[in-house]
């Protein structure tokens, strides 16, 4: 079908205005034209491809065939007001969807696009286009072993648009689909691009980088270098060579990587696919989707309870917070209360994130960079005269997680013939707090009580707790570094001795990349003088004074003239 410059224009109640390209009304039902909402009503999607607060996506039934159909709803004010000086996302996604067409880009041909205003104000956007059936996205081919024949395809594509000029703000391969009965390709979702004079290297490496990133795991340096030769096969674009330009878009993708976890973090503050923010009366609820208001508030009434009588249950109550830990169906629910008191921190924090709120958002953050423990479920914060005086953080928990400290002296205490177990479980910790400094994820308390473990049937799996102690995508420098093993030494109990804690540490400067474990050691002693020894254990807390540097002065060197050290 070609790309027709007439059009025609037709309206439908309730303020829709349509704009259609001419010759096209015959495909596209006349009640859907009349009024969408009505129409989707009596003749649901045939499939629903993605679904959000302020976006569907769907397949719908035409009378020539499925048709592809986007329904934008705009809520917020500033993007009301935003889109009475720019295009909005359906009519930028119509008109770059015309251009490259034109450009001879394959993508869906563009139908029609309605969209309905509130005095001046957009209120919702529908853009219909062709619906290419059937097909597959790129990634979902990948996974399914067909990188071979597909690689190639996908290259030349995309040099073709960048050859036309077209700069594609979202290139990943979710973006790319592929017609099941030619394997043609064709590139979606517009609305995040645009045409420039002359595409150049920079961008040219952030749509590789966007797009490799995308298959991240599936495919392999040997595949890359191959899609980079047919992409460039005339040699101007990567003069340096294929080893230099991977090299270039690994340091690119690791920017990706960064502003993608920081853009997934950030959506549990927001209403989105996953996530709503709401208001009741005097309090403010983020939660996941599926929690309801008023059975979080039962939530809190049952961990009062608890913090009142001082039942089973109860982790922890002191002046700025209270803990408790129980069954809610058949979930394992832990709820952290942060406490309010008046003075400076209630003004401060009318100008600054809440500690329960930096615990909500620390907390997802974990979870989407796959750190495994606890998961944040809501957030209730409720505020008097704009002060905060009650803040609620609840959490899923799953079974068998029990502090390091007291699963420490519960598998190992006492027990000499474990000592291979505890040396193995040692290199296991190394490991998890390793992968957390390569996730550049620090914990300002990283004593072993907000560590917790679970053994399972082979190894042991970890997580964080205290989420609002917890610093996402921050370089640790050095201070941060020792200051965080000194308080995981102090923590640790004595039977855990230097050999194994000089083990530990060796293993974890190895897999960090450090070398220097005689500074480290020595900065640890140094760090750790005058501190007590803390930790827990099922009787309760032990609290003793340790002469720190003695004691590691007593076993350093020996440990340290060992080979494998």
């Amino acid at each position: 079908m070609g790309v027709s410059d007439d059009l025609s224009y037709k309206r439908g109640v309730k303020g829709w205005r349509w704009t259609l390209v001419e010759g096209t009304a015959q495909e596209l039902p006349p009640s859907l034209l009349d009024d969408p909402e009505r129409f989707l009503c009596k003749h649901p999607p045939q499939k629903v491809l993605k679904e959000s607060p302020v976006r569907t996506v769907s397949i719908i039934s035409g009378p020539r065939g499925r048709l592809f159909l986007k329904r934008y709803k705009i809520k917020k004010f500033k993007e009301k007001f935003k889109y009475l000086a720019v295009p909005s996302k359906a009519h930028k996604e119509w008109l770059m969807g015309r251009q490259a067409l034109r450009k001879g880009i394959p993508t869906p041909m563009p139908l029609a696009i309605a969209e309905r205003r509130k005095g001046i104000f957009l209120q919702d956007a529908f853009l219909i286009t062709q619906a290419i059936f059937p097909s597959s996205s790129f990634i979902e081919l990948i996974l399914d072993g067909r990188h071979k024949d597909l690689l190639s395809p996908a290259a030349r594509l995309i040099h073709q648009i960048h050859e036309a000029g077209l700069f594609h703000q979202d290139l990943h391969a979710g973006n790319i689909l592929v017609g099941e009965n030619n394997n043609k390709l064709y590139l979606i979702d517009l609305h995040r691009s645009r045409f420039v004079k002359s595409v150049s290297q920079r961008r040219k490496l952030w749509n590789l980088a966007q797009f490799f990133y995308s298959l991240k795991g599936l495919i392999s340096n040997k595949n890359k270098k191959v899609f980079l030769n047919r992409y460039d096969k005339e040699g101007k674009t990567f003069n340096k060579g294929f080893e230099e330009t991977l090299r270039r878009i690994e340091r690119v993708e690791e920017r990706i990587y960064r502003r993608h976890m920081k853009s997934r973090t950030k959506r549990c503050l927001k209403d989105s696919g996953g996530f709503y923010v709401a208001k009741d009366d005097s309090w403010r609820i983020w939660a996941r989707r599926g929690w309801e208001f008023q059975t979080l508030l039962q939530l809190i009434k049952k961990h009062k309870k608890i913090v009142d009588k001082g039942t089973d249950g109860l982790i922890k109550t002191d002046r700025r917070s209270a803990i408790s830990l129980f069954n809610y169906r058949k979930t394992r629910i832990c709820v952290k209360e942060y406490r309010y008191r008046g003075g400076l921190g209630c003004i401060k924090d009318c100008f600054r994130r809440s500690r329960a709120r930096r615990g909500w958002l620390m907390g997802n953050g974990l979870v989407v960079r796959g750190v495994p423990g606890i998961t944040p479920q809501a957030l209730l914060e409720r505020r008097v005269r704009g002060f905060l005086k009650d803040a609620f953080l609840i959490m899923e928990t799953p079974p068998g997680y029990v502090e390091l400290d007291r699963y420490m002296v519960r598998s190992f205490e006492g027990f000499p013939h474990k000592k291979l177990k505890a040396r193995t479980f040692l290199m296991a910790l190394a490991g998890f707090i390793a992968h957390l400094y390569t996730l550049r994820i620090s914990h300002r308390d990283l004593k072993a009580c907000n560590i917790m473990v679970r053994e399972e049937h082979v190894g042991w799996e970890f997580g964080l707790v205290d989420m609002d102690d917890i610093r996402l995508d921050k370089n640790i420098r050095t201070r941060r570094f020792v200051k965080a093993l000194i308080q995981l030494h102090t923590s640790t109990p004595l039977f855990i001795g230097m050999d194994d804690r000089i083990a530990f540490l060796s293993e974890y400067l190895r897999l960090i990349g450090r070398g220097d474990i005689r500074e480290i050691i020595s900065a640890v002693s140094r760090g750790s003088r005058g501190r007590q020894l803390v930790y827990v254990d099922p009787q309760g807390d032990v609290i003793m004074d340790v002469a720190w540097e003695k004691t590691c002065a007593s076993c350093c060197e020996p440990a340290l003239s060992k080979e494998d050290l």
